[in-house]
């Protein structure tokens, strides 16, 4: 049996952290990031964005999260969180503007969007980045006089969990084609899946055929 000693995993790890290092000196502005035995970036020359006529922009990378922020010269004081839906399970982490962005803008509400830290299914990032955004947003700006928070799909789960989490911290939310019921959706969704299978004389399998091995 081969054992590794812990030398040879501190060189490993050297030689994991030199070549992430020499990523970004090339790459320029590339923020990395390990969460566990997975690695995340966030690519800075995509976080830029125009503002809105009558609106600043803001953008960065906070806590191995990117993020945005549009605030409008008139701002009535009042922000709102945009938690963005599933990104998948790929390393690069990205921010999406709020759908209704220009209406926020133009009704003179700030908002500000995370990539999370993490991707894949994970609430707890969802919610945690969200939050350390919210706080950040005081430092940047100004401290909000009320905070609302809204988002689609996974974002939806994100809002719904982050209101029971921290109910003081908001003034309203809108969770959109969240996933509320937890893990009995996902339940229902294989239970569904699983009786259509059967019932159309597909082999039904669970876990599912990998669509790979059907071809």
């Amino acid at each position: 049996m081969n054992h590794i000693s812990n030398w040879q995993r501190l060189a490993v790890s050297l030689a994991l952290a030199a070549c992430i290092a020499i990523v970004n000196s090339i790459t320029g502005g590339t923020a990395w990031a390990q969460v566990g035995n997975a690695y995340y970036f966030v690519d800075e020359a995509k976080l830029p964005f125009d503002a809105l006529p009558g609106a600043s922009a803001m953008w960065g990378v906070h806590k191995g999260a990117g993020y945005r922020i549009e605030v409008p010269h008139d701002w009535n004081g009042d922000l709102v969180m945009y938690a963005h839906g599933f990104r998948g399970e790929g390393a690069e982490l990205t921010v999406s503007n709020p759908r209704i962005r220009e209406y926020l803008v133009s009704q003179g509400f700030a908002w500000a969007a995370s990539s999370y830290s993490r991707n894949r299914y994970d609430i707890k990032a969802g919610v945690q980045d969200t939050m350390a955004l919210a706080k950040l947003f005081n430092g940047l700006v100004d401290k909000p006089g009320r905070v609302f928070i809204t988002g689609h799909s996974m974002g939806g789960h994100v809002t719904g969990v982050a209101i029971e989490q921290y109910p003081n911290a908001f003034a309203g939310a809108v969770p959109m084609c969240g996933v509320m019921s937890d893990i009995e959706e996902f339940d229902f969704i294989a239970d569904f899946n699983m009786v259509a299978q059967a019932v159309t004389g597909f082999p039904a399998q669970f876990p599912p055929i990998p669509i790979m091995s059907l071809r």
